[in-house]
């Protein structure tokens, strides 16, 4: 087998996690500890954040970069900013952030729906979400949504960012299937950890996405 990986921590971190519960030693690799009765080191490669084109969205690209940087010119893109000019100074004023760009305000409600997720019951809202409004929240998700949604219809920018990935996948389909014998060399099965925004730009390759 083969494991991949974004650089980012977390997504090396859930391949860990993922080949630990995939692949429990058959048996132990030291006598003289109880962790290798229930855990063998597996490598997963990767690369660094600048050259991580296969599975980070934010690998260096000038063409994606350039892509990236006249999004605010697409008319639905402009119109939506307009109308959240209020939103955003009133976030910038609660919450102590200075967001230089409208990618900032979909990350805030990431990172609130990823602390929802992992605190359940337990999570606390910050108290600046009904200051800034009794809507927040939803308008939070609407900066996500449109943050990942507005590469839907663009193809040559899902090309730039899914490309080789999409390509890796191919080959190892046509290897596996070509392949008479198994050895070491003619691996079976590959994982890959990447982001939520790299997972949706795919989704959106095959079609399946559509900011849903």
């Amino acid at each position: 087998m083969r494991a991949q990986s974004s650089p980012s921590r977390r997504c090396l971190e859930s391949s860990l996690l993922v080949l630990a519960g995939l692949f429990p030693p058959s048996q132990s690799w030291s006598n003289n500890s109880q962790l290798a009765q229930l855990w063998q080191p597996i490598a997963v490669e990767t690369t660094e954040k600048p050259r991580a084109w296969l599975l980070n969205s934010e690998a260096y690209c000038p063409a994606a970069t350039n892509f990236e940087g006249n999004i605010t010119e697409i008319p639905s893109v402009k119109k939506f900013l307009s109308n959240h000019r209020e939103f955003i100074n009133k976030l910038e004023k609660y919450t102590g952030e200075n967001l230089t760009s409208w990618y900032d305000v979909g990350y805030i409600w990431d990172t609130l729906f990823a602390e929802k997720e992992y605190f359940g019951n337990n999570f606390v809202k910050p108290k600046w979400l009904e200051l800034v409004g009794n809507d927040t929240w939803e308008r939070l998700y609407q900066f996500n949504e449109m943050e990942i949604g507005v590469f839907d219809l663009s193809l040559p920018y899902q090309r730039l960012r899914t490309g080789l990935f999409l390509k890796q996948i191919l080959l190892n389909m046509n290897k596996t299937v070509s392949q008479t014998t198994i050895t070491k060399e003619n691996r079976q099965f590959y994982t890959y950890s990447s982001h939520d925004t790299f997972i949706s730009y795919v989704l959106q390759a095959f079609g399946f996405f559509h900011r849903k």
